[in-house]
């Protein structure tokens, strides 16, 4: 097996803990016919490059690199259809947006006239926060809220939001399987997606390579009559445009794939 080192440079801030200012590193791994493309996002709890690398050396691919690899050996069986991806940051007929302090959220989501919105809190409410954020909003806003993603970390109290009629999703929190409607899946780092939620599959916001892992478990085993989030344009500099949009569909853009392709075979490679 070999590796490549790689940096990306953000456009903007990603999320609540990324000033959007330092490069965030990754790795490619190449296993003879079939890549893997690791990107940590370690103030979520993912082990440093050189300390994922060294566990590599040690134990050999992880469950998920393994999972990847065997995907990325059957893609020429699956069908490259088009799917439903959200908008984010946004307006779209499906949007998603990163929550920040301060945010007015009833002329957000006025303004950006989505049928639907998800909003994605990473835990920086408490419990009361949130419930308070939920009274102050009126029925015609609440009607357009899709889900509160990951609202505040005390998952144990989940279930009170839920009775408050509070629909959620769970992304990083460890909850009761009865305490949110909707299971942020994360083909990158997940195994598998949680039997009996309705799954959207999410770009883990990594290497172009890793958009198209992202989309290909999408193929095989998503739900194409819901709203995903593989495609995360416009993140990072000289980002590839890989997906294009009819207007309401989202559709993989073989050429660009091609180049991309390219572009990862033309790397200079370490060996393990």
């Amino acid at each position: 097996m070999k590796f490549h080192r790689y940096k990306l440079f953000s456009v903007g801030s990603l999320n609540r803990f990324s000033d959007g200012k330092s490069a965030r590193e990754g790795i490619i791994f190449w296993d003879g016919d079939a890549f893997f493309d690791y990107h940590p996002w370690i103030e979520f709890g993912d082990l440093p490059v050189d300390e994922f690398l060294n566990d590599v050396r040690m134990r050999g691919p992880s469950r998920v690199m393994s999972k990847h690899f065997s995907l990325w050996r059957e893609r020429s069986t699956l069908d490259y259809v088009g799917f439903f991806n959200h908008s984010l940051n946004a307006s779209g007929e499906v949007s998603k947006i990163k929550f920040r302090q301060g945010m007015d959220l009833p002329s957000l989501i006025k303004e950006f006239g989505c049928q639907k919105i998800r909003i994605d809190f990473n835990n920086m409410l408490d419990i009361e926060e949130t419930k308070s954020l939920w009274a102050s909003l009126d029925t015609e806003i609440k009607h357009k809220i899709e889900y509160f993603e990951d609202p505040c970390p005390e998952i144990e109290q989940w279930k009170q939001l839920k009775q408050l009629g509070i629909p959620l999703a769970c992304d990083r929190n460890t909850a009761e399987l009865s305490s949110f409607d909707f299971n942020i899946y994360k083909p990158n780092v997940d195994i598998k997606p949680v039997e009996g939620k309705r799954n959207i599959f999410s770009s883990y916001m990594g290497h172009d390579l890793g958009r198209f892992q992202a989309y290909l478990e999408l193929m095989k085993s998503g739900d194409l009559d819901l709203y995903h989030g593989i495609d995360t344009p416009a993140i990072y500099e000289n980002q590839l445009v890989l997906f294009e949009s009819d207007g309401r569909k989202t559709f993989l853009i073989e050429s660009v794939l091609n180049k991309l392709l390219d572009q990862v075979s033309s790397y200079d490679w370490e060996e393990i």
